[in-house]
């Protein structure tokens, strides 16, 4: 699972309050440590965290229904197919101009690449080009 599926499956369990789905993301003596209520441990005490404590909390708050503001990138491999435009588009979404002297050979063999091998490819140019882009 990737981390966008794994943060959309968190928020979305907190959102509908549903412990079980949520204890279910962690392993069974998995320990959950929040701010306001301390320290969870195992997925029963974790469940009623969610289903007790914070239903109880947040019973009169509206649920929200955003989607999460992350950018998906397998998705962006399914769609556009091109690295240079996933790249160029990922930098848009964080509101940055994506470089264009970089010249990057994360993407030679792209079209024998995996989902899995592409997925890999961007994720590390992007951390490569954020890197530089830091020091810079």
């Amino acid at each position: 699972m990737n981390v966008a599926a794994l943060l959309e499956q968190f928020c979305g369990a907190v959102e509908r309050r549903d412990g079980k789905a949520f204890a279910a993301l962690f392993a069974e003596d998995g320990v959950y440590h929040d701010v306001f209520y301390g320290d969870f441990k195992g997925r029963e005490r974790i469940a009623e965290m969610i289903d007790e404590r914070l239903d109880r909390r947040l019973g009169t708050v509206e649920k929200p229904t955003a989607q999460l503001d992350v950018f998906d990138v397998r998705d962006a491999i399914e769609r556009l197919n091109d690295p240079q435009t996933i790249m160029q588009e990922w930098f848009t979404f964080e509101g940055r101009e994506y470089p264009s002297d970089y010249g990057v050979v994360f993407f030679r063999g792209w079209t024998a690449f995996t989902i899995d091998q592409k997925h890999a490819a961007i994720v590390d140019a992007k951390r490569a080009i954020d890197r530089s882009l830091s020091v810079s």
